[in-house]
């Protein structure tokens, strides 16, 4: 059951070489033109490379910035429901809340340097953290 499989490859034929050897003609003719290309348009070729580093540039602080998640709110009063249920239900939505805004300050914690928005960010969590420790220190039971 556990036998040694042999293989009776022959160890000049790799899959570069067969690569090379299929494809190597297409390879050097694109070689060749965009050497050809390069000498003949040099200055026109550097230009495109530089408008295309400046693009991406642009698009990378721009378009593709990540968005921060807005942080929830939630009410800091919760209601005095006479049935267990609803208390359940608060009490699990300021815990993923809660949760949720860990999450985010952690994010933030990690960073090495914070912007001024990051710092404001970060207290507006706390805050909100405290607050929703505050509403579930409330909705425990008294054992």
């Amino acid at each position: 059951m556990f036998r040694k499989i042999t293989s009776n490859r022959d160890p000049g034929k790799t899959l570069g070489s067969e690569l090379t050897k299929e494809f190597g003609i297409y390879f050097e003719r694109a070689g060749t033109k965009s050497r050809q290309l390069l000498e003949k348009y040099p200055r026109q070729v550097f230009t495109a490379m530089v408008i295309a580093i400046l693009f991406s540039g642009i698009l990378a602080f721009t378009v593709m910035r990540e968005r921060q998640r807005p942080i929830i709110q939630v009410k800091t009063s919760v209601q005095n429901t006479d049935s267990g249920f609803g208390q359940i239900i608060s009490t699990a939505s300021a815990v993923q809340t809660l949760w949720a805004t860990q999450q985010q300050v952690d994010l933030l914690l990690k960073k090495d340097t914070l912007t001024h928005a990051d710092s404001l960010t970060l207290n507006q969590a706390l805050m909100q953290m405290e607050s929703l420790r505050a509403v579930l220190k409330k909705s425990r039971p008294n054992h």
